[in-house]
């Protein structure tokens, strides 16, 4: 996960909320400008654990070439 101008560390899986066999992620991590070239904050977002959920499934996510 990558944010323009944001950093986003100490990422963690939590594998106890997978959905359908793993197809389904469910990831967090820290949100913050204090290690990034970030000038502005993010108003009422800096410096906070943000959860994201990935279906691994979306085509989106293919790779070129992967068949």
């Amino acid at each position: 996960m990558t944010h323009d101008h944001y950093s986003f560390y100490n990422p963690a899986q939590h594998a106890f909320l997978d959905q359908q066999a793993g197809r389904v992620v469910y990831f967090e991590g820290t949100y913050t400008n204090t290690f990034s070239a970030a000038k502005t904050p993010t108003p009422r977002y800096n410096y906070n654990q943000i959860l994201y959920r990935l279906d691994l499934a979306d085509p989106r996510l293919d790779l070129p070439g992967d068949e």
